[in-house]
């Protein structure tokens, strides 16, 4: 959206957080008028009109995270021989 926004933390799950973002400095249901899926760092990452789209979105890279780290990646195969 804008700078301006002010960020209301909601879930943090891995590496990302899910904020809600309004023009208000106090959170309000009323006031929010989207969401923000951020790394750890506050980087946003996506932005999204629904909670229930910012967080599947969320859920989606912890998901793709965890199956980057898992051993059974191409990443972390063994070579051939």
């Amino acid at each position: 959206m804008d700078d301006f926004d002010f960020e209301h933390p909601i879930l943090r799950h891995g590496r990302y957080r899910l904020l809600a973002l309004s023009r208000q400095p106090l959170y309000s249901a009323d006031a929010i008028h989207a969401y923000a899926v951020t790394n750890l760092a506050g980087e946003r990452l996506r932005e999204e009109s629904t909670l229930a789209l910012a967080k599947d979105w969320m859920d989606a890279c912890v998901a793709r995270d965890a199956r980057i780290a898992s051993p059974a990646h191409p990443r972390f195969a063994r070579p051939r021989r």
